[in-house]
């Protein structure tokens, strides 16, 4: 029989599923076309429709229920065979493995409850005579058929001749051994081009059984327990577990995407099976490592510590497209990084991620994640110690386009910059930048005590985001804005308390914004409002060329006190989940000034003079004797300031350091100017580099390490954005070769995890 007869006669036997009623099981002669007749996974998805299962199972379930039987019957005989597997056996367990395959998203996605499901896959009756292994008869029991089948698939990714070359004539077919040397293996097994193309179809069956998850609401997904991967986590021999781990771990560790580094654009003259193969086993590894046990409390913090392992973002001159699967399998191996040597390079990956895509709607959750890892290394000690390593702009490459070029600086510029840059980026993207704002800068704060050197260029920008967040403006534009401006002003402590000798150039920036930090220290309600009408004066009178323009990064930041942009509910449980529910400013440890440093403290009697110069807004409507003490005010993002609000932050804001250190340094950098006639910026430098604050500043706070939270939110958050991955990469274009292996598996079916918007212009 030719293809074109083949596909034909496939074709009328699913619309046969359909059109008659209960299919007898023993017309044996129906049923095995369906292994026989299929050459390749595309023949099998385009042959069997998503329109044709719908109507299966509405018009006759039984039948759909009998192909699900035949075809697992078919699977769980090939996994007990004793002989070694012929080619007609080979391509019959595919086509079963196929089929299965295409079937499982579309029991998934049913309506029902998981009666279908449940009644075909986890009652305990079992239609289909298939022998038991020899450990379930042991048992006694009957195992259910999907933990049999599940079972059997890990099974199947270790079988001799079909995805292991066969090691020993005298062995069973089923024999674990690690694929790739590296984590549990000092050697790797020879593996034809064959056996990883079987490996990735029975690894895309493992997968879609996990992947009923995609069809439960983000509301439902703590309490829903995922049975098929409960099976592959808490039914599996220690043994084969540890084994299929390593398999997978090692696949992707130790994948090279360059391939034939000798022959220019080689990548383009070889069919390349070995991405869609690391690609695959890093999904599984995610999927599996992102599992939380049913039977766990959902009010407490996330799982513990997972299993041991190390991975990391490799860098390659041929571009690679599986670099989410990387982080998200990143996520899973991170609390094994966090004292590892590489952690500069999981920070320049990771910051790598943040600088390259925070101009891409697409690849938000990418930029997310990468900011929450950087915020989970940044509460180890070892990674601020590492951000003192010397640093060169050439280790970066192309990363440096992004941020101003410095010299002599150290790794901690690297990541100060970087921030900064992410926090100033414009475009479609800013709601996602306000959503990380604050567990950027909590990365920055978390390292800020261990930092000894900072550059003039990274001194620069941090007064920039310091002009910006004490702005009246910003900070009366919304509710938890001083809380940026809170955070800033800790990192400026911690570097004055811990790292002063170091760090003479910020010191020197921060005198010279003595005046700045005066002015927030007198700041009141009356009179933020009042600079704020100033200021809209200013603007006014600049549209009209009579004023300077504003800075880039300030006009960028102070747009956002402009418009009030309503985060989606994925966006506010990722940022406010990552810190914790505390108000920082009730976390400060109070400290107590000197009576030398008392005496120098601006005079806040002054601020009364200020508030009288501002003219309340009164209401005609209001009694003469019942005049505002404020000026009515509302931002243009509708928020409405009050005087215990604007009292609750700003007594509380951590100045004390800010202000000793301006009053005490100012007079002498003045004084030393004077007495050496100098207007050198470098020669105060120098100067300030060999001074002392002994005695000078308050006692230096407790190092406060914001850790970030797990919690069932943000599990549902991470486990909607690795399915929304892999979901959209399945649907992505690709090679004729890959598309032949790895045909879409969930497109066409109602996903409930997330919202699929079509693009109608594709």
């Amino acid at each position: 029989m030719g293809a074109a007869e083949s596909k034909l006669a496939f074709r009328k036997n699913v619309f046969a599923l359909y059109e008659h009623q209960a299919i007898p099981q023993d017309n044996q002669a129906f049923w095995d076309s369906f292994l026989e007749l299929p050459d390749t996974p595309e023949n099998v998805f385009n042959l069997i429709s998503p329109k044709d299962v719908r109507k299966i199972i509405q018009e006759h379930p039984e039948n759909i229920k009998m192909l699900v039987q035949k075809v697992s019957a078919h699977i769980l005989g090939f996994s007990q065979l004793t002989s070694r597997p012929q080619p007609k056996d080979i391509k019959e367990v595919l086509n079963a493995v196929r089929i299965l395959t295409r079937l499982l998203p579309f029991i998934f996605e049913l309506d029902d409850g998981g009666v279908l499901e449940s009644s075909m896959f986890w009652d305990n009756e079992i239609k289909e005579s298939v022998p038991q292994s020899t450990a379930e008869a042991k048992d006694g029991g009957i195992p259910t058929l999907g933990s049999r089948l599940a079972i059997a698939a890990v099974q199947l990714l270790f079988y001799q001749k079909f995805t292991l070359p066969d090691l020993d004539t005298d062995s069973e077919n089923v024999r674990f051994s690690i694929w790739l040397k590296g984590v549990g293996a000092t050697d790797s097994l020879p593996t034809s081009r064959d056996e990883i193309i079987h490996r990735i179809e029975v690894l895309r069956l493992l997968f879609t059984m996990m992947s009923c998850t995609l069809y439960c609401k983000p509301n439902q997904l703590i309490e829903n327990e995922n049975k098929w991967t409960n099976v592959v986590i808490s039914k599996l021999e220690k043994k084969h577990a540890l084994c299929l781990l390593c398999s997978l771990l090692n696949t992707i560790t130790t994948y090279d995407p360059i391939g034939w580094a000798a022959l220019p654009y080689n990548y383009l003259f070889f069919g390349d099976v070995q991405e869609p193969f690391v690609s695959i086993c890093t999904q599984t590894l995610t999927a599996l490592l992102d599992y939380k046990s049913w039977e766990s409390s959902t009010t407490k913090h996330a799982r513990a510590e997972r299993r041991a392992g190390k991975a990391y973002l490799p860098g390659s001159t041929k571009k690679i497209s599986i670099t989410t699967e990387l982080l998200t399998l990143l996520w899973g191996f991170l609390r094994h990084l966090v004292g590892s040597a590489h952690l500069l390079i999981i920070m320049e990956a990771l910051l790598g991620v943040c600088l390259e895509v925070r101009r891409e709607p697409a690849r938000a959750g990418s930029l997310r994640l990468a900011c929450f890892i950087l915020h989970i290394l940044s509460q180890e000690r070892g990674f601020g110690v590492s951000l003192n390593e010397p640093f060169d702009m050439a280790t970066v490459g192309s990363l440096s386009r992004h941020f101003p070029v410095f010299s002599q600086g150290c790794w901690g510029d690297f990541l100060f910059l970087s921030v900064y840059v992410i926090l100033s980026t414009t475009g479609p993207m800013r709601p996602v930048i306000l959503s990380l704002q604050e567990p950027l800068l909590v990365v920055l704060a978390n390292s800020s005590p261990l930092v000894k050197c900072l550059t003039a260029t990274t001194a620069n920008k941090l007064i920039s985001l310091f002009d910006v967040f004490s702005s009246p403006a910003f900070l009366l534009s919304k509710e938890h804005n001083y809380r940026l401006l809170y955070y800033l002003l800790d990192i400026f402590n911690n570097i004055i308390q811990y790292q002063f000798a170091g760090n003479a150039q910020l010191i020197y920036s921060l005198v010279r914004h003595k005046d700045k930090i005066n002015s927030l220290y007198q700041m009141s309600l009356k009179s933020a409002i009042s600079e704020i009408e100033r200021m809209r004066l200013a603007d006014s009178k600049r549209l009209d060329g009579k004023s300077q323009t504003l800075t880039a990064t300030e006009s960028t930041l102070l747009q956002d006190t402009e418009t009030n942009t309503p985060q989606e509910p994925a966006d506010v449980i990722a940022s406010t989940e990552t810190v914790k529910n505390e108000d920082p400013v009730q976390d400060q440890e109070k400290s107590e000034l000197s009576e030398k440093a008392k005496g120098k403290l601006p005079d806040r009697s002054e601020i009364a003079d200020k508030e009288s110069k501002v003219v309340p807004v009164t209401s005609t409507d209001l009694p003469l004797t019942e005049e505002p003490t404020t000026p009515v005010f509302r931002s243009k993002c509708g928020f409405k300031p009050t005087e215990e609000w604007f009292h609750s932050w700003r007594s509380q804001l951590p100045l004390l350091v800010l202000l000793s250190l301006s009053d005490y340094l100012r007079p002498r950098i003045e004084q030393f100017c004077v007495d050496n006639g100098l207007n050198d910026d470098r020669k105060v430098v120098e100067f300030l580099s060999k001074e002392t604050v002994v005695g000078v500043l308050p006692q230096p706070h407790l190092i406060m390490m914001r850790s970030f939270t797990y919690s069932d939110p943000m599990h549902v958050w991470f486990t909607s954005y690795f399915w929304g991955t892999v979901y959209l990469k399945a649907t992505e274009t690709m090679s004729a070769e890959t598309a032949k292996i790895c045909p879409p598996i969930w497109l066409g079916t109602a996903i409930q995890l997330f919202h699929v918007r079509v693009n109608a212009s594709k």
